[in-house]
């Protein structure tokens, strides 16, 4: 049996599609997207992505790669500004800094091709490398800054030799020999450096100071005072004299009470190289008499001593290093109960000389005026090559000093 449709059915038919397309345009202006003219298009489902965007951890940061675009991290320094450059175009890419602590930056998102890259730091030497970057994948370029450096002259205010010790901030100082007065600090880089001047001759006094190197900045001149006393002390009055409190100067004595050191007032007389000393003394209570030679202060000297009866030792010469306060016996002791000129209640004249590393001490008899050797003392150190001359009491000794007159030799 054949089939036909009347006027009734086409009709039906008909509007049974229209509600069908309008349902479906109603369900694509719910949930489809639009097109780029404001067409609304029918929604289906998204194609499966070709390739998955890869996320990778370097330096404690993201590297990000697409199926169209690569990254590139490079390796510099702290701080260092970066500069990409595309080889084809030589046009400039991409430019940021190192921020912080890191020693690495990530360029994400750049077009595949060669690329020039420049890393820029104050103090270094312009780096710079090349690197392809690839769609996709992730690249590096590790640029080694170098740092400028300088070679630095030092010269002094005569020929003196001796050595220089340098550094910068907290670093371990560095040493470099002076000769004839002149030295060359070897690669340093721009800034503040503390300088350290030590001569070997002690005539001259050490010096700390600071230079700032830079490109126009290269040498450095410095004058070393020469601080060797050459004109004569004599003690004769209170003001002549830098003692302690409760000594005394009266009756032309200086009067010792309790332990302290005594030296002279002016500075330009602390400073005697080879010398003589002539002393007038006297043990007050029979225990000791003791002198100061080259006292750099008044905790590092040498110290002489002769003691009388009344001593721990008695009757003796002899000598000590002290160091910070610290004393400690050099040389031979010498016995000194012979001398009757010690044994006098009058003062005792002593001449004490120092010639280069060796101390001298005589006596001088009250009655013929001759000179008796009580002993010498030699330190191969040279501990103490230049210094102040004075006086000094130790624990319970009392002194009298009726004349103290020191002459540099030559």
């Amino acid at each position: 049996m054949k089939f036909s449709a009347g006027p009734r059915v086409i009709t039906a038919f008909l509007l049974s599609l229209s509600v069908f397309l309008c349902s479906g345009i109603v369900r694509a202006q719910k949930g489809d997207a639009k097109g780029s003219k404001g067409v609304v298009i029918p929604s289906k489902p998204s194609p499966a992505p070709t390739k998955v965007i890869r996320e990778t951890k370097f330096r404690d940061r993201i590297v990000k790669v697409t199926p169209t675009t690569g990254s590139l991290t490079v390796v510099a320094r702290p701080n260092a500004q970066i500069t990409l450059i595309n080889a084809k175009s030589g046009v400039t890419a991409d430019q940021d800094s190192i921020e912080g602590e890191a020693s690495s930056i990530i360029f994400n998102e750049l077009k595949p091709g060669l690329y020039r890259v420049t890393a820029k730091l104050e103090g270094y030497y312009l780096a710079s490398g090349e690197e392809v970057v690839k769609k996709g994948q992730p690249s590096k370029i590790d640029l080694v800054l170098t740092p400028i450096t300088y070679n630095v002259n030092i010269k002094l205010n005569d020929s003196i030799d001796g050595t220089i010790m340098y550094r910068q901030g907290n670093d371990a100082p560095r040493t470099i020999e002076i000769r004839d007065g002149l030295a060359v600090l070897p690669d340093l880089r721009s800034g503040k450096y503390e300088v350290m001047l030590r001569p070997d001759d002690a005539d001259y006094a050490p010096r700390d100071d600071t230079i700032e190197v830079s490109d126009t900045q290269r040498l450095f001149e410095f004058t070393l005072e020469n601080r060797r006393s050459t004109g004569e002390f004599s003690g004769a009055a209170a003001s002549d004299w830098d003692m302690p409190s409760g000594w005394q100067f009266a009756s032309g004595m200086l009067r010792t009470g309790g332990p302290g050191l005594a030296w002279p007032q002016d500075k330009g007389k602390r400073h005697y190289k080879d010398f003589q000393l002539t002393a007038a003394v006297k043990m007050v209570n029979g225990v000791a008499a003791s002198f100061v030679v080259h006292a750099e202060d008044s905790r590092n000297y040498y110290l002489v001593q002769l003691t009388g009866p009344k001593a721990v030792e008695p009757n003796v010469l002899r000598a000590f290093i002290v160091k910070d306060g610290v004393e400690q016996r050099f040389g031979q002791t010498h016995r000194i109960g012979h001398i009757a000129a010690l044994k006098s209640e009058k003062p005792v004249l002593i001449n004490l000389s120092m010639k280069d590393n060796v101390i001298k001490v005589d006596v001088i008899d009250n009655e013929t005026a001759e000179e008796l050797p009580a002993g010498t003392f030699t330190d191969p150190n040279r501990t103490y090559p230049i210094g102040a001359v004075g006086v000094v009491v130790r624990k319970d000794e009392q002194m009298h000093v009726a004349q103290f007159t020191v002459s540099p030799q030559k």
